[in-house]
């Protein structure tokens, strides 16, 4: 019985390609040559009279950021996780320029579609939406006379993405974790909750772990790892890799592939549900109310048939980021609003129990950084064929900090031998 916590696992970095941001290259954009500009006809006063074009544009892939220099525009134009330098030209009533890639430059154009700014590059289109800053009155940017022309529907994606959050780590005087209540957890499938810990955050946040083994024949030995979330590619989070080796840094980070550690919600797994109940649970000083619900199943397990019993312990109160933990035949998402999980299964030669509950809410310090967590403790017992495995959990959860989990600590316990296994965030924060 193992409670899978880690983001990455040591020995799983392999390289991947990355493809280029709007396919292959189409040779050195040709650029184009600023009419110089004409005092009768170019608007003096730069107070009254805004270029329609400066600015910055966001839509579900693109960031473009536009800046007006001379008698054309400079900017860049940011896609996940990566930075493009641009410059163009006004052309009638679009934009033609280019942005630099490596050692290429590609070439795009841009127009105003009604109040939406519709981005064109290689073979592919983008449409995006001027940024309007907080308690600004949003612009009319369409430089045309006519209407705006309504904005055509886009289909709902499949995997959900919230907006992100601020992530640069709070100052040293702030200790509450902020909660996630606004969002709707149910409207996330299971992959895009697993993942809502990283993609909460924008593309270039990570956080460092350090990893401490400890066994009968070795103590602390210990290794470090940082996992930076890079955006989406292909419509999947996507992480680099870095590893701690000879007193330094990789130069560069393994991108890694995609994530395995997939869990389901219980009423995903084929569990039968059953009856539900109210009950209460401590956590410190506070009393949760919980709604308890029985769910069962048929499995076979070490090639016997085996009936496993859960119950799922739901509260109002819990809101701690989403976890993924191992049950005797599958992997179960241990949801935002779970506040415990008790599982177990019995049959002629195996036993099997478990219990995962939050424990406490506890403060935890990270560098200069306070940051508030909620604690699961969790016990579970395996008996088969006469041998004894026990296995105590500790996971430190925190929406604070990029990837959920602050702690986990894992003592196994097989006969007399024993083992631990403890991960803590060292440092976190935006890579420059």
């Amino acid at each position: 019985m193992r409670m899978e916590t880690r983001p990455l696992l040591f020995g799983m970095v392999l390289p991947m390609v990355f493809a280029a941001f709007v396919g292959a290259a189409e040779g050195p954009a040709k650029e184009a040559e600023a009419e110089a500009a004409n005092p009768l006809t170019t608007p003096a006063n730069p107070l009254t009279d805004v270029d329609p074009f400066a600015g910055e544009f966001e839509g579900d892939e693109l960031i473009v950021v536009v800046k007006v220099s001379g008698d054309g525009y400079v900017g860049e134009i940011r896609r996940a996780g990566r930075s493009f330098p641009m410059k163009a030209v006004r052309e009638g009533k679009q934009m033609v320029g280019s942005f630099s890639f490596e050692k290429s430059s590609f070439r795009f154009t841009a127009r105003f579609d009604g109040q939406s700014l519709s981005l064109h590059s290689g073979d592919k289109d983008f449409t995006l939406k001027r940024r309007v800053p907080d308690g600004a009155a949003p612009a009319t940017p369409d430089p045309t006379p006519t209407p705006p022309e309504p904005a055509l529907p886009h289909p709902a994606p499949t995997v959900p993405r919230p907006d992100p959050a601020p992530v640069r780590p709070a100052p040293a005087t702030e200790t509450p974790a902020e909660r996630l209540s606004a969002i709707d957890y149910s409207k996330l499938n299971s992959e895009a909750l697993r993942d809502l810990a990283w993609t909460r955050f924008p593309a270039g946040t990570y956080a460092v772990f350090e990893e401490v083994f400890s066994t009968p024949n070795t103590i602390g030995v210990s290794a470090r790892q940082k996992l930076v979330y890079s955006g989406f590619i292909d419509d999947k989070p996507a992480f680099r890799g870095h590893l701690f080796e000879n007193g330094l840094w990789q130069a560069e980070g393994q991108l890694l592939p995609p994530r395995t550690d997939k869990g389901y919600r219980i009423q995903e797994m084929g569990y039968t549900p059953g009856d539900t109940r109210s009950e209460s649970l401590t956590v410190g000083e506070k009393t949760l109310q919980c709604d308890c619900t029985r769910y069962s199943t048929e499995a076979n397990i070490f090639g016997e048939p085996m009936t496993i019993q859960i119950e799922v312990w739901r509260s109002r109160e819990s809101d701690h980021p989403a976890m993924v933990m191992d049950l005797p035949d599958k992997r179960l998402l241990v949801e935002p609003n779970v506040a415990r999980v008790i599982a177990s299964g019995e049959h002629k030669t195996a036993k099997v129990v478990l219990d995962l509950k939050l424990d406490a809410r506890k403060e935890m310090k990270i560098g200069r950084i306070t940051v508030m967590c909620d604690v699961l403790k969790g016990t579970s017992t395996l008996e088969r064929l006469g041998e004894k495995t026990d296995l105590y959990t500790e996971h430190w959860l925190s929406h604070q900090i990029p990837g959920g989990i602050a702690k986990t600590i894992e003592d196994q316990v097989v006969g007399k031998r024993a083992k631990r296994r403890s991960s803590s965030v060292v440092e976190f924060g935006v890579s420059k």
